[in-house]
């Protein structure tokens, strides 16, 4: 799947208590992905071994199923009552994995939240996608600094009130999280709010110092400080920095989950296969990888990442 560089740098921030590197800095995201729909054509054959794997675990096989793709075909000649409970299998695991995902990039970390529920939000910046100011976005560059400047602000006002220049920039286009933020970016990876930032910036800092410096605004990789090369903050108020990771076209993000096959989500299978929530038996690890592409990229149309309105390319 791919993804317009605009929103994926728009998607993950960091504020540096001491303007470069703190051990107190927090961590945050907006929900920009939330309106995540699986429509790339890519994603039949990921669709179809989930299908598999479902129909071979009612058929008593052991998954995963290594022929899934023909497995999958039995569907067709199942009597009915054996389809019906295939499909409920099928429909549970499609809806775990993707809900999962989506889960994962918007901030979700409330494990409690129970699949086909709204995401637990707590901790992401809610983005009316819908709202003028988000749309116009697509075909005007002035928008585009004028949406930049209100999120920017706002996500700074709710990391840090005092930070000089942070505005509370909520109603129609933006609301902040309900959670306080509260805490901290950890080096060691182990105690971040967001783990998805601290791997990021961990993986950025371990291929290539100068990797980091790219991720964090700079114009340029690798060189001597004072030049371009240097980290580049959306905002700065003499003490603390406020960034939003910046990707590469090309980048990918590979955003792993594992679901359990043949498991009924919110109905009993019947037939002694076991009550609802219990039929657990196999797993499957699904990985959505999302390339950050070109604003103008003509894929962006028919991968609608971010549904019908913002997956589509940019115009200007």
């Amino acid at each position: 799947m791919k993804i317009a560089k605009f929103w994926i740098d728009r998607t993950f921030a960091i504020l540096f208590a001491d303007g470069t590197n703190s051990i107190d800095s927090k961590c945050t995201r907006t929900n920009i992905l939330d309106q995540l729909t699986i429509t790339d054509p890519k994603y039949k054959d990921a669709k179809h071994r989930l299908i598999g794997n479902s129909v071979g675990h009612l058929l008593g096989l052991t998954v995963p199923v290594d022929n899934a793709l023909r497995l999958k075909e039995l569907v067709d000649i199942m009597t009915p009552a054996s389809q019906t409970a295939n499909e409920t299998s099928v429909a549970g695991v499609a809806s775990l994995a993707i809900d999962t995902f989506v889960r994962k990039v918007i901030g979700d970390d409330d494990p409690s939240s129970a699949v086909g529920v709204i995401a637990n939000t707590q901790k992401a910046h809610q983005v009316e996608a819908a709202n003028a100011l988000v749309t116009e976005c697509l075909t005007s560059a002035a928008k585009r600094t004028t949406f930049d400047t209100a999120l920017f602000k706002h996500v700074a006002h709710y990391l840090d009130t005092d930070f000089s220049g942070a505005v509370d920039a909520g109603g129609t286009v933006f609301t902040k999280p309900t959670t306080a933020a509260g805490s901290t970016y950890d080096a060691s990876g182990t105690n971040n709010v967001d783990s998805i930032i601290g791997a990021l910036i961990q993986q950025a800092a371990s291929f290539d110092p100068s990797r980091l410096n790219k991720l964090l605004g700079a114009s340029a990789e690798g060189g001597a400080a004072g030049t371009t090369d240097d980290p580049v903050p959306d905002l700065h108020d003499g003490d603390k920095a406020l960034h939003f990771l910046r990707f590469e076209i090309g980048d990918v993000l590979t955003f792993k989950n594992t679901v359990t096959v043949g498991q009924p989500i919110s109905t009993a299978l019947g037939g002694g296969q076991g009550a609802a929530g219990t039929d657990a038996v196999g797993t499957l690890v699904v990985n959505f990888n999302l390339t950050v592409a070109d604003n103008t990229d003509a894929d962006l149309s028919s991968h609608l990442v971010l549904g019908s309105t913002l997956g589509t390319t940019f115009t200007a």
